[in-house]
């Protein structure tokens, strides 16, 4: 149960403030394996997932390089890989405008995908024909849709806001007719530059609201800026919540994380290699993403990514692989919260206490937001999420790596 994706630019500046504790109206999710979703690109990950993202994987472009003539071979063997990989549910995000769809733009330098990929298709009715064509060949295979990937980024789409919002419109017309067991996601909108989220994230946000928000899911990239940790994370997060809430959301509109990360700017985060994060510390972020995740309200985050050979190099940010700490985490993470009901959240001061119920059994998860705090776990079972766990008693140490205790 496994996936794959591509990754957007980094930026600097701090994000908007918001309180760290989680509501407790978001208690009571049933945790399932695709909440831990993840993408790979080149082999199968060596974690449990239950949810895959083909970003931009292919390219519209690569699949329709000449008006209507449809090349499916690589698609085909993507979409075949990860179902051999017991990949669970796949999600396709749409990125890369043909040349032939698109026109030129302000910023052809920044385009990541070749001349003319991040124009909006001069006509609406090719996005549509290629989303008909997509949806029509998987369905049944790819259960969720995604409108396009960060269009908030000039590497990824230069159009509008109202552009963004009409063509998610139209995937969200075409997914009705051709797979409607199928979910439509919103375009994934990236918090870590202001400017960004500003200027596209929060019009798009009311062009969709206008359009009677044709979704299933909003999405969002919560890397946090610069060298910033899970705490801000958390407060992006939180952000965006509040910033839905305020344009009135259906509630029936879930919220995903579908691409998390940290230090993903080598030239913002001085790390030895570049923007990595190693050690301990990698697994107190890895399993910080997917508690936070749980205890803010979305219902799901991809992991940006399993690396294999010069993945490691090509890619900074906390390394996924079979020999590191981050994998470890993830392995005890998901043994302890997978099947197990999510039943509240306590934040007193910097100590964080998630209570969790799982075949009968209550127990909860602790961690701080920084430092140490002393708990009283006598006579508990406490356990480490990686490596030796602490030892119980009256005046036990929680640390910022998480503990299970009970």
């Amino acid at each position: 149960m496994r996936m794959f994706a591509k990754l957007g630019a980094a930026g600097v500046a701090a994000a908007v403030a918001i309180s760290l504790v989680a509501p407790a109206a978001q208690a009571g999710q049933k945790v399932k394996p695709d909440f831990f979703g993840i993408h790979s690109f080149a082999s199968e990950p060596g974690v449990e997932s239950g949810a895959m993202r083909l970003n931009c994987f292919p390219l519209w472009r690569e699949v329709e390089a000449k008006q209507g003539v449809y090349d499916w071979a690589k698609f085909d063997f993507i979409v075949d890989q990860a179902e051999s990989w017991q990949g669970g549910q796949l999600m396709y995000s749409f990125c890369g405008t043909p040349q032939w769809a698109g026109t030129s733009v302000k910023q052809p330098e920044r385009e990541a995908q070749g001349k003319g990929a991040t124009s909006a298709p001069t006509k609406m009715s090719y996005y549509k024909d290629f989303a008909t064509a997509v949806v029509k060949r998987y369905k049944g295979r790819i259960s969720q849709y995604q409108a396009w990937n960060e269009p908030t980024s000039p590497q990824f789409f230069q159009g509008t806001p109202a552009q963004m919002a009409k063509m998610t419109k139209i995937l969200n017309k075409v997914v009705q007719k051709e797979d409607p067991k199928a979910k439509v996601l919103s375009a994934s909108v990236q918090t870590h530059v202001p400017v960004w989220y500003k200027d596209f994230a929060l019009p798009y946000f009311k062009k969709l609201k206008k359009k009677k928000w044709p979704v299933d899911v909003m999405t969002g990239h919560f890397y946090p800026a610069g060298k910033g940790g899970p705490n801000q994370r958390v407060k992006t997060i939180n952000s965006f919540k509040a910033d839905l809430k305020r344009l009135k959301m259906p509630k029936r509109i879930k919220m995903w994380d579908t691409e998390a990360n940290f230090y993903t700017d080598p030239r913002v985060a001085k790390t030895t290699p570049d923007g990595r994060v190693v050690g301990k510390k990698a697994a107190i972020f890895l399993s910080r993403n997917y508690l936070d995740t749980l205890r803010t309200g979305l219902k799901r985050s991809y992991w940006y990514m399993w690396t294999v050979g010069d993945q490691d190099l090509a890619f900074p940010g906390v390394q996924l692989r079979s020999d590191l700490p981050a994998t470890a985490a993830w392995q005890t993470l998901y043994g302890w919260i997978n099947k197990a009901k999510y039943k509240s959240s306590k934040t007193d001061g910097k100590l964080v206490r998630m209570t969790f119920k799982k075949s009968g059994k209550t127990f909860e998860i602790a961690f701080t937001t920084k430092g140490k705090k002393s708990v009283n776990t006598k006579g508990k079972d406490v356990k480490s999420v990686y490596g030796k766990s602490p030892k119980s008693g009256k005046n036990m140490k929680v640390t910022k790596l998480p503990v299970r205790i009970g």
